[in-house]
């Protein structure tokens, strides 16, 4: 059980796919201090696409939710 006045915290949100940055956005409007680490030189995760057989191919976001008014997002 937690008592007395509770204050958004530090987060670590590892990867900066879809998931780690909408996490991210929703977090810091919450007012917490976000921090997102990556391993690869550029974020995006999966929407970024890649390269195959000298062929792009983007893979891109299939679906972005609460966007509408009054949704975590908006």
């Amino acid at each position: 059980m937690m008592r007395g006045k509770q204050t958004p915290g530090d987060v670590l949100i590892i990867g900066s796919g879809v998931g780690g940055l909408t996490a991210g956005i929703i977090l810091a409007k919450l007012h917490c201090r976000v921090t997102v680490v990556e391993r690869n030189p550029l974020p995006g995760g999966l929407m970024r696409g890649y390269l195959r057989s000298g062929i792009d191919c983007p893979v891109g976001v299939h679906y972005m939710g609460s966007l509408g008014e009054g949704q975590p997002l908006r």
